[in-house]
């Protein structure tokens, strides 16, 4: 069976800033049925997958302390096409960023440098992710069903 949401609960997770109520959507749509493990894209529309991937790349960088272990654990195609949404999503340092930790993240003094311009960024992703669900609500409430 699936999950039920009530109105107001979403409408408090899309008009929230706090970043917990990115992580409930992100799970919500995780939970969906379109969505698979094993697509590149999760099965997702793009701006579903760049921001369910965004988040998950943001925070085991973020846990790690250090952008390696999202690296190493993301098969390579989903990296190229989390990077590909990102630049179609006019999202172009984030998407330059994220090209050159697919190049650099077994460079220790390269990552390093990526590991310190995520940490005074981490930030200024998470509006861009809240405006990326806000432009998307339609599509996420009807994978929810």
């Amino acid at each position: 069976m699936k999950p039920r949401y009530s109105t107001a609960y979403l409408n408090r997770l899309f008009s929230s800033d706090a970043y917990q109520d990115l992580s409930q959507l992100s799970s919500i749509l995780c939970a969906t049925d379109r969505f698979s493990q094993g697509e590149s894209d999760y099965g997702l529309p793009q701006p579903l997958f760049v921001f369910v991937e965004c988040l998950q790349w943001l925070a085991m960088s973020w846990r790690s302390g250090s952008a390696w272990t999202y690296y190493e654990a993301t098969p390579r195609s989903r990296q190229e096409a989390m990077y590909q949404g990102l630049d179609a999503l006019a999202a172009p340092e984030l998407a330059r960023r994220y090209a050159e930790g697919m190049e650099c993240w077994r460079d220790p003094q390269a990552r390093r440098a990526l590991d310190v311009w995520m940490k005074q960024h981490d930030a200024d992703a998470t509006p861009w992710l809240h405006s990326l669900v806000r432009a998307n609500r339609a599509t996420i409430e009807q994978l929810m069903g």
